[in-house]
């Protein structure tokens, strides 16, 4: 950009002019090239090629495509809930040392052994995982001597991804559904504000305030929902919280119990 007149100092740029800046250079220099274009995209070569000639590290812009290769989560809220309460979904992402595979079956042991988590669909570089169903998983998470939460156990599917940055180092993603858990708070706002309206009826009628019926009833729906929401959020955090330190794990391995790498000997992790 041109110097500020009679200063000599070129103007710097915040991170949200820089992004725009790039992201239009891109643009304009994509649309200009021809061969830039490989189908209805850019190939991976162009994407580097592009970047090295912006001076953008070639590490960086590989873990930028991986990331966007492990997208698992829609972004932005789709419906009316998603805007009130909050998209019912978390996600925890990381860059980490090691191959795919490896990390995939780690991922995999510390999700099934850990968090009661059993595997229901599996792909080259992704796993869907569901709660497991049986009698002593469901009273194992119930009684919960050990206080472990199992927060992960309680939502309706997670998904771990892992995709290859380079030689060395793979992008590792994982995330939650925790609609049901979300369907379950709106339910208990059903049952308050139906409660509310039952309850508060009489106590109108006998005061003989027949007409504020509907406003007590609108009054404890307004309470409940602000109760349910502020809820929900702490829920998320702790449910990101719970992703998150799935991760710490991966990346620092603790030593393991007797009877952990007794079951590993007996069902080694996948690799």
């Amino acid at each position: 950009m041109a110097s500020e007149p009679g200063t000599g100092v070129t103007p710097s740029l915040d991170r949200a002019a820089l992004e725009r800046v790039l992201a239009r250079a891109v643009e304009l220099h994509v649309g200009t090239d021809g061969n830039a274009l490989d189908g209805d995209g850019v190939s991976e070569a162009r994407i580097l090629e592009i970047a090295r000639e912006v001076g953008l590290p070639a590490t960086a812009v590989r873990q930028a495509l991986a990331e966007e290769r492990a997208r698992v989560l829609p972004a932005e809220p789709a419906g009316f809930w998603d805007r009130m309460l909050g998209v019912p979904q978390a996600r925890a992402s990381r860059a980490l040392p090691g191959r795919p595979a490896d990390l995939l079956g780690t991922l995999e042991a510390l999700l099934t052994r850990g968090e009661s988590l059993l595997v229901a669909r599996r792909f080259p570089e992704r796993l869907i995982l569901t709660p497991k169903s049986g009698m002593l998983d469901l009273l194992s998470r119930a009684l919960d001597f050990s206080g472990h939460g199992y927060l992960l156990a309680a939502t309706s599917e997670v998904t771990a991804a892992v995709t290859a940055i380079d030689a060395t180092h793979t992008h590792v993603v994982i995330a939650s559904d925790a609609t049901a858990a979300r369907t379950r708070r709106l339910r208990a706002v059903a049952i308050a504000t139906a409660l509310g309206v039952v309850l508060g009826a009489p106590i109108d009628i006998l005061a003989g305030m027949i007409v504020a019926a509907p406003l007590t009833g609108a009054l404890f729906a307004g309470l409940a929902f602000l109760v349910a929401r502020r809820s929900w959020q702490q829920y998320l955090q702790r449910l990101q919280m719970a992703l998150e330190r799935q991760l710490d794990r991966l990346e620092y391995p603790q030593p393991k119990h007797a009877a952990a790498r007794l079951l590993d000997a007996i069902a080694p992790p996948r690799r």
